[in-house]
């Protein structure tokens, strides 16, 4: 049986702190408390979103039965919609897609609802996305070069974690493929006799409630399932050569059209 990783939860820390304990350790936590203020917690719903954003266009990847389609010579096949009738789509239970706005191109005026976290705003390097999911939709197993710091707002999700030193062993996607960041298997359901490398992988499955921050260091490896309609918003940041690669890869995603 692979091994069992346990994730701490614990109150929000100070800047400096959280950078010794957690960044530089290269250790996930979930840290509660961090969106006591922010105006998203009382605003973000679907009602909000379709009353006071509905006219807005947002990008959203496609699924296939709840799962985000790839492909390698593809990447994600993305979609422009009207936020509004996304949220429509969702309530009726025929969402075929999955938002994942960069929020300051789409729609900045919900960066007013939010504080971003001081390790991102002090950050070289900076970017984030919202994450508007129907019940039960979930997204592969994939890693991210920069720090991710992602705020649940509304909703639960499940996330599957893999530490980075086990990327020899999740089978990840050739360099030259459109999503070179995710592997070619399902880590909630793995077959082990087409991948048995992973069978002992040590692995975390947490669950990540409304109002929580779950720090996912860069490289870790994780699958998310939204185990509930729910809205998150993430914020990725890095300094030094974690900067100038994020930057990169950025840039070598929207050259090839794969993201925005």
């Amino acid at each position: 049986m692979p091994q069992e990783l346990t994730i701490e939860r614990i109150p929000a820390l100070p800047l400096a702190e959280f950078e010794q304990r957690y960044v530089r350790t290269s250790t996930p936590v979930i840290l509660t408390g961090m969106m006591a203020d922010w105006p998203a917690r009382r605003l973000w719903s679907f009602d909000y979103f379709a009353d006071k954003f509905g006219s807005c266009r947002v990008t959203a990847g496609k699924t296939r039965g709840g799962v985000v389609e790839m492909s390698d010579a593809d990447g994600i096949p993305q979609v422009e919609i009207e936020f509004g009738q996304y949220v429509q789509m969702v309530r009726e239970g025929r969402a075929n897609c999955y938002v994942l706005s960069p929020v300051s191109e789409e729609i900045p005026a919900l960066l007013d609802d939010v504080v971003p976290p001081s390790a991102y705003v002090n950050a070289r390097f900076h970017a984030t996305r919202l994450w508007v999911s129907a019940d039960q939709t979930c997204s592969p197993l994939h890693r991210d070069w920069p720090e991710n710091l992602y705020g649940q707002v509304f909703g639960r999700k499940r996330f599957l974690l893999v530490p980075r030193d086990q990327t020899a062993r999740v089978y990840s996607r050739p360099f030259y493929s459109g999503v070179p960041n995710f592997s070619r298997l399902d880590a909630e359901q793995p077959d082990y006799e087409r991948f048995p490398k992973f069978r002992d992988v040590p692995r975390a499955v947490i669950e990540v409630n409304a109002g929580e921050f779950l720090y996912i260091p860069r490289m870790w490896w994780h699958q998310v399932r939204s185990l509930e309609a729910s809205a998150s918003i993430n914020f990725w940041f890095g300094n030094g050569l974690v900067a100038l690669v994020a930057l990169g890869s950025q840039a070598y995603a929207k050259f090839r059209g794969l993201r925005k």
